[in-house]
């Protein structure tokens, strides 16, 4: 699956700032980051909070609070800065995205 044929989750991934301007939690790169760190990761807990982000379910305050309290990796992720991501992964977590990258599956 290339990254064409995704289609960016909007309706959960806006929120309204201190200041009064619109910010989303993640960019498309990020987004597509987290896909592969969801689906291919054997990081149980990084694998885990990207399916909390993906799931529409979720509320974007719910959403904004967790990406305040993230590690260095997965703030890479939320950032979309693949290289970054890929420098602070663990094992598991970089070849989930190495696994993204050779699916066309990560926005570059």
């Amino acid at each position: 699956m290339s990254t064409l044929n995704l289609q960016y989750p909007k309706t959960n991934m806006r929120y309204i700032n201190e200041d009064g301007n619109t910010r989303f939690v993640t960019d498309f790169k990020g987004f597509t980051m987290l896909r592969a760190v969801s689906m291919y990761s054997t990081n149980d807990m990084c694998k885990g909070r990207a399916m909390v982000y993906l799931d529409e379910a979720i509320d974007v305050d719910v959403k904004t609070s967790m990406k305040r309290g993230e590690g260095s990796f997965m703030s890479a992720v939320l950032s979309g800065d693949l290289l970054d991501a890929m420098r602070k992964a663990d094992e598991g977590n970089y070849q989930a995205l190495v696994q993204g990258l050779i699916k066309k599956e990560i926005e570059l």
